[in-house]
């Protein structure tokens, strides 16, 4: 008889303590090639990632939304970037560009084993400070909000929720860096090329990335008791409702204004703004097609403007659909069609008369 032996292979993984050893060994011998190594090994394996900087399971608070040690990561990115080692930084970044790419793979073909474990990559990633500078804005971020857009529904609530409980300034900055993104991708991108906004993948995943961080402002804020000082809150489209399966998820309602950690002006992105062509954005609004985009879905991101254009479609959309009723109705009456409404008013009494030829026709203001 024979028996067989199956080791099976620990998953790579780190800690701030060992990290921190790791550093500073790597300052003692001048050489920092060990420090590259093994935040390559890490941070480019959703597996070795979602298994770091947790915390003890000792001290881990019941009912916690996360079990990452999230001041211990702010500490790690900040003594990586405080060392100012080219190789260091560049290992960190080709890393999640690997990241990234691995990442979308299994999104897309739904191969997480745990969707809370591999959730906690999230969470230390977009603690990375230097996301918005302009190496990680060609790749690393792209690919990140590629993979993150394409989180299930859950998963995006969870994540909601963890970032609810940040700081206003740590939502700012995240905040910061997906407009920073966004502006970059505007420019360099469907300016340069003529193409259209909403047919590049990076900006709409950025935005629908920076859904999740509007709803996290929501949560986190307070409720305004005064609902005539409620901002762009009260400019949503009739598409920001309960309706939407992120909010209903959440159980929130952004037209119900409560008073955000972040203003929502925020939010707003003008270079976009700028460059979205509202005709195709309320077509593929009222389109049946899940694959079309529409930043009227993501009304956030809009300008008063913007939206008040939007509206403009709407209103047209519905009166001609109205029109079309009215010539179907009177042609099966056997009426003479007219689209139009006919009222007879005295000069001195316009507004009695006009409400009570209305009320006769079936009409209602």
């Amino acid at each position: 008889m024979y028996s067989v032996c199956l080791a099976v292979k620990e998953v790579p993984h780190l800690t701030e303590k060992s990290l921190l050893e790791i550093l500073d060994i790597c300052k003692q011998e001048g050489s920092f090639k060990h420090l590259v190594h093994i935040i390559g090994e890490v941070f480019s394996s959703p597996e070795s990632l979602s298994r770091s900087f947790l915390v003890d399971s000792s001290s881990l608070q019941y009912g916690a939304l996360t079990n990452v040690d999230i001041e211990a990561v702010r500490r790690i990115y900040a003594a990586i970037f405080a060392l100012e080692n080219s190789s260091v930084e560049n290992s960190l970044q080709n890393s999640l560009i690997a990241l990234a790419s691995e990442l979308e793979i299994k999104m897309r073909y739904k191969t997480l084993a745990d969707n809370q474990i591999f959730l906690n990559q999230f969470v230390v990633v977009m603690e990375n400070t230097m996301l918005q500078s302009p190496e990680y804005l060609e790749q690393a971020l792209p690919g990140l909000c590629k993979a993150l857009s394409l989180l299930p529904l859950k998963s995006q609530a969870q994540l909601v929720k963890i970032w609810a409980t940040f700081s206003a300034e740590d939502i700012r900055r995240k905040v910061e860096t997906l407009q920073q993104l966004i502006t970059y991708q505007v420019l360099t991108g469907p300016v340069e090329s003529g193409r259209s906004v909403h047919d590049d993948q990076v900006i709409i995943s950025a935005v629908r990335c920076m859904k999740l961080l509007y709803c996290a402002s929501i949560i986190g804020g307070e409720l305004d008791t005064d609902a005539t000082d409620c901002g762009n809150a009260k400019t949503t489209t009739a598409s920001e409702n309960s309706e939407d399966p992120l909010y209903k998820e959440l159980k929130i309602n952004p037209v119900d204004c409560p008073q955000p950690k972040i203003n929502y002006d925020e939010f707003v992105n003008e270079s976009l703004n700028e460059q979205i062509q509202m005709d195709q954005d309320f077509t593929n609004y009222k389109s049946d097609d899940s694959k079309k985009f529409s930043f009227l879905t993501h009304s956030f991101i809009l300008t008063t403007a913007t939206k008040s254009l939007g509206l403009f479609y709407d209103n047209r959309v519905r009166m001609y659909s109205e029109r079309r009723l009215t010539l179907l109705f009177s042609l099966v009456r056997g009426q003479q069609p007219t689209p139009y409404l006919r009222l007879k008013v005295r000069r001195d009494h316009l507004i009695e008369d006009a409400l009570v030829s209305v009320s006769k026709s079936g009409h209602y203001l």
